[in-house]
């Protein structure tokens, strides 16, 4: 078991998984670790972190969870609760 922050929840792919952006691969579940200006750290259920452009996406701020592909942030996440 990961301590992935409830991130598993939307999916098993992290941000190593990040293919293709002519194909119909899936986003990537992130937590924002830090936002400035127009990008956000994130961290993937495994640790991992990047930097991402977060401009099609208002209002986000740390904690959020965000799909990405890509680099960019394309939404949040609805949260799941089971």
């Amino acid at each position: 078991m990961t301590n992935d922050g409830g991130l598993e929840q939307f999916g098993r792919r992290t941000l190593a998984d990040d293919g293709c952006s002519t194909c119909g691969d899936v986003a990537v579940p992130v937590k924002v670790i830090a936002v400035h200006g127009g990008e956000a750290v994130v961290e993937d259920r495994l640790g991992k972190r990047a930097t991402v452009a977060i401009d099609f996406v208002p209002g986000i701020k740390v904690g959020d969870i965000l799909l990405v592909h890509m680099g960019v942030a394309l939404g949040r996440a609805l949260e799941v609760r089971l």
